[in-house]
């Protein structure tokens, strides 16, 4: 599925490395599939679309929808990406996790929480909780706050990213929990979990496969 990163050609060299980066040291394809293979998937936090054209790709009954909030990105993914029938991009926040009509077979979060504060993400899981349909799947990734200096750098990276505007969001202090952490949340809100790394080696990264009861 190298062939997505073709599609950005023309983008500008700064974003092509951007992704050229982000394509090798997130298994996307992996991710991608721990996915329902039809219905309606719902990538929130999108970007330019990566994970949303392997979902696309992968499973061409899937009704595939990425949302983010950062304008140029969507823009980019939608003409990137258009050639992908059963993927579309819209700009949106966090209430647009909330489906208009249906509900959604799988959920995807991936580098998200951590952008908002500890009331927010908790609310942003019970919406994805009511948006799934039942025995639907949850992916959430975010960094495991407990693992020492990996962890750091990871969070320091992530903290880099946001302040230098490489990733965009409305505050600078991030909000990291640790694995046990989050589990419990997941857990209190109703899901089923499961967790494991899901990172290069460079990161501490961990995926966590959600199922609605």
């Amino acid at each position: 599925m190298t062939s997505i990163l073709s599609k950005f050609k023309t983008a500008p060299f700064r974003t092509r490395i951007f992704l050229f980066l982000r394509w090798h040291l997130t298994p996307y394809e992996k991710i991608a599939s721990y996915l329902p293979t039809s219905g309606r998937i719902l990538d929130f936090g999108s970007g330019h679309g990566l994970l949303s054209a392997a979902i696309a790709l992968r499973s061409p009954a899937c009704e595939v929808i990425g949302i983010d909030h950062d304008v140029p990105r969507v823009e980019l993914a939608n003409s990137t990406m258009k050639d992908i029938s059963n993927l579309e991009f819209a700009t949106g926040t966090t209430a647009d996790i909330a489906p208009r009509s249906g509900k959604y077979a799988g959920i995807t979060l991936i580098d998200v929480l951590h952008y908002f504060d500890g009331t927010a993400q908790e609310h942003m899981l019970k919406q994805s909780y009511q948006a799934l349909e039942d025995g639907g799947t949850l992916l959430m990734r975010e960094v495991d706050s407990n693992q020492g200096m990996l962890s750091r750098w990871n969070r320091f990276y992530e903290s880099i990213s946001t302040r230098i505007g490489f990733t965009r969001s409305e505050q600078l202090q991030l909000t990291f929990r640790t694995r046990s952490e989050w589990e419990r949340l997941l857990h209190a809100v109703g899901f089923d979990v499961r967790s494991e790394r899901c990172s290069s080696r460079l990161f501490d990264d961990i995926l966590y496969i959600c199922k609605r009861r």
